[in-house]
């Protein structure tokens, strides 16, 4: 096997122009079947959107929409299910070496996911406010509601019902929400002002505490376990389906190698759920783990 090196120059194609090869629309159709030139469009207009997304390695790009088309989920950013997110990498000046995009799921992916096992009879995630909540015992689960006493969000709660009948609650404070998301997002403990902590809070709350309530007591599937280890990383999914993603840096600042034999690799489907695009599939459920 051959490894082509693409230079991220002026010279090279454009990201959007790379989804315009027969090679790599093969590649999608395979996974998304008649789905897949909608899904192209919507990632072709979310690249030709921003200007940081235009400069991102078109392998990182590749990986990132791979995963989500791997999951079924849309990534129109204004349906909240899954976004593709441009991350710069700089050196120790300030200066930026290179940009990557990132596949990040949203609370409404994890929602889309949880369904989808079948095993879920109400899923749901709001921010609290103040009064809502008089009284909550955090050894047995038992609150008392009350009526909202002001439009102050003071937290988040998270809610499943099973179709067996149980049913659990996660209810986080704003200020333990805040803290989870300077501790796992740099951008937001850095005050970057294109960091999704800051430009939608209320949708990056509802995840980590929909997120947490699921890993920890929820059924989780094949998918939806897919879809948690390759939150925020972007790359695990598409390199189980045959890409080698190499970072720029890790190519001497200048260049993305990944294995291209003649079009992209054949990938390996044995563990792909099989399932009309983002419709409810029949697929394997795997027992309840903790996290």
């Amino acid at each position: 096997m051959q490894t082509a090196v693409v230079r991220n120059d002026e010279k090279m194609e454009s990201v959007a122009r790379l989804f315009d090869r027969e090679d790599v629309k093969t590649r999608f159709e395979k996974v998304l079947g008649d789905d897949s030139p909608v899904f192209i469009s919507s990632l072709v207009s979310l690249v030709n959107s921003s200007n940081d997304m235009q400069a991102c390695t078109r392998a990182s790009v590749l990986a990132a929409a791979m995963t989500a088309a791997t999951l079924k989920l849309p990534i129109n950013p204004n349906l909240g299910f899954a976004y593709i997110i441009p991350y710069k990498h700089k050196d120790k000046s300030g200066k930026v070496i290179e940009i990557q995009a990132q596949f990040q799921m949203g609370y409404k992916g994890y929602i889309q996911l949880a369904m989808r096992t079948g095993k879920y009879k109400a899923l749901t995630v709001n921010e609290v406010l103040e009064g809502e909540i008089t009284s909550f015992n955090r050894f047995t689960d038992v609150m008392t509601f009350g009526q909202a006493t002001s439009d102050k969000v003071v937290g988040y709660m998270a809610y499943f019902k099973l179709v067996n009948g149980f049913e659990k609650y996660l209810y986080w404070t704003i200020e333990k929400v805040k803290a989870h998301g300077q501790k796992y997002s740099f951008a937001y403990r850095k005050g970057y002002k294109d960091c999704l902590w800051i430009t939608d809070f209320d949708s990056m709350a509802k995840k980590t505490v929909i997120k947490q309530l699921i890993s920890k007591y929820g059924i989780m599937s094949v998918e939806l376990q897919n879809g948690l280890e390759n939150d925020i990383d972007g790359v695990g999914i598409a390199q189980r389906a045959g890409l080698k993603v190499v970072s720029d840096m890790e190519a001497n600042k200048e260049e993305i190698a990944f294995d291209e034999p003649e079009g992209l690799p054949e990938a390996d489907h044995s563990r792909d759920i099989n399932m009309p695009a983002f419709k409810e599939p029949q697929e394997e459920v795997l027992p309840r783990r903790a996290f």
